[in-house]
């Protein structure tokens, strides 16, 4: 069951190219994708959890008849992806990939945002994967927004493209997925001041109102300016106070740790193909890639 949120956008994000009516949502899954979890804790689901987002629709040309499901990645919401920091030049939705407009799904993801927040233990990434599983197929079905999409593919930042893949697959859930935010390595010192940051949320003013758990954590305030999420050489400084103040949120513990049980270590040292000459010293070269044979395509 999903319940439509209405909420006025501001008004430069008129200026996007593709015309979109954007409503928040809140659409519920059932306290069973938390069953998959780090610590075993029988009776601890809920009956149901939910899950805020924001549906995007082009007003102009045909029915769409794909969707585009956008998951962040930590400390963020689905504001990453619809930020209120010049939303003409950063809005996603609808996604405007050429000669067509793709409706677009952004959630705030199990544990993050407006949508539920349970015990920082069953905010894994098998419960993300099972929440994706989800709304994909409530996205099919019709039951968010409306409209029964024929096709849903999915968008997912860094690490968070490992949630919904391997279970997407076994369930032939989604019909494409886009992997973007990833590097063949990551560099140790960057990778340090920014998880060093890092404290319990609870102790944080933004979030003291919401009973999180210690597992629940968050960078510290005014640590936002790291190299690890920006490029200092040339990053607006207006971007980096409105992550601070608006865009920052929480991870918990338990997604660090099963990313490393799942995936093992995340390779840390220099880039291996050497560093891109605009920016030296944290992104890597595109890794090159063989030509595909007519029998891959």
């Amino acid at each position: 069951m999903a319940v439509a949120v209405f909420s006025p956008l501001p008004a430069a994000a008129a200026s996007v190219a593709s015309p979109a009516s954007c409503r928040l949502i809140d659409t519920t899954v059932p306290g069973s994708v938390t069953d998959k979890q780090v610590v075993p804790a029988a009776g601890t689901s809920a009956a149901d959890y939910t899950v805020h987002g924001e549906l995007c629709t082009p007003t102009k040309g045909p029915a769409a008849r794909t969707v585009l499901l956008a998951l962040h990645g930590i400390t963020y919401t689905h504001l990453y992806w619809n930020s209120g920091f010049e939303p003409g030049a950063l809005l996603l939705s609808p996604a405007p990939w050429p000669g067509r407009a793709t409706p677009t799904f952004a959630i705030d993801r199990l544990g993050y945002g407006d949508s539920s927040r349970p015990p920082s233990a069953l905010v894994s990434l098998d419960s993300g994967a099972e929440v994706a599983h989800q709304l994909i197929g409530q996205l099919r079905e019709g039951h968010i927004g409306g409209t029964a999409f024929k096709r849903v593919s999915w968008s997912a930042t860094a690490t968070v493209r490992r949630r919904p893949g391997g279970r997407a697959r076994s369930n032939n859930d989604a019909d494409a997925n886009d992997r973007h935010g990833v590097g063949s390595t990551i560099q140790s010192a960057p990778l340090a001041r920014f998880f060093t940051s890092f404290y319990p949320a609870s102790a944080d003013p933004k979030f003291a109102q919401k009973a999180l758990d210690p597992g629940y954590l968050t960078p510290l305030p005014g640590t936002r300016r790291v190299d690890f999420l920006y490029n200092l050489s040339n990053v607006d400084p207006k971007v980096v106070a409105y992550d601070e103040t608006v865009m920052r949120d929480t991870v918990t513990w338990a997604e660090g740790f099963t990313f490393y049980n799942r995936y093992g270590a995340i390779p840390l040292g220099p880039c291996p193909w050497g560093p891109r000459p605009s920016t030296p010293s944290c992104r890597c070269r595109t890794r090159p890639r063989p030509s595909p044979s007519p029998a891959s395509w």
